[in-house]
């Protein structure tokens, strides 16, 4: 039995474990190679390269630029966008600002390129393609569930500096898994209108060019 028909073969209740199995898994490998690689640039990437290769050698998907999509579909995510952007940061200021909590960001060496360049492409190509495809063999055409499961996963990725940064950074970082989850959304939609990574690409880096723009200008 070949792999995709392994994802397949899951139904029901069978289906959600081994998605939990495995989500567990993924982070666990993660963690395991960027400790095992420490000190060096590329080690928190290793794992996240080996699963992108596994897309293309198991299911042949290449990635797709997607550039295509309905004008309403656009405008309808963009605005979803926007008024994510505006709580993301609302709720940022208030944390930092007002009740005097920490974000990790000013703590990144070259951080103009991890946040508004790396991340967008990377982590696009991560969630919006090789896992994508992986919920695609395992739920289906059921679209919703894809694009819900999607996000969460991404949200997920954000929770895991709670066990290793300072209790300092501890409540931005719940916040950062909530709005993430919502920024995944987006990008989950518009990927299903568009059918491939560009417009995802682009929405992400204009949430995280935005909020490097407001670190920049003091605003957060």
């Amino acid at each position: 039995m070949n792999l995709t028909k392994l994802l397949e073969s899951f139904e029901g209740r069978g289906r959600y474990l081994f998605l939990i199995c495995f989500i567990t898994f993924y982070f666990v490998a993660s963690w395991a190679l960027g400790q095992l690689f420490q000190g060096t640039s590329w080690g928190p990437y290793l794992f996240d390269l080996i699963f992108v290769i596994s897309v293309v050698v198991f299911f042949k998907k290449r990635i797709q630029p997607g550039f295509k999509i309905e004008v309403r579909d656009l405008v309808e995510s963009f605005l979803m966008l926007i008024l994510l952007l505006v709580v993301a940061l609302w709720g940022t200021y208030l944390i930092v600002m007002r009740f005097g909590h920490q974000h990790p960001f000013l703590f990144i060496d070259n951080l103009f390129v991890q946040m508004v360049i790396v991340a967008p492409l990377w982590e696009e190509v991560i969630f919006r393609h090789a896992w994508w495809t992986y919920l695609e063999k395992i739920f289906g055409n059921n679209k919703r569930k894809i694009v819900l499961f999607s996000a969460i996963i991404f949200s997920l990725s954000h929770a895991v500096a709670l066990f290793f940064l300072p209790e300092a950074f501890r409540l931005f970082i719940i916040w950062q898994v909530v709005y993430t989850f919502f920024l995944g959304l987006s990008c989950s939609l518009v990927r299903l209108f568009s059918r491939g990574l560009f417009w995802p690409i682009v929405f992400h880096f204009i949430f995280n060019l935005s909020f490097y723009m407001a670190l920049q200008w003091g605003i957060i």
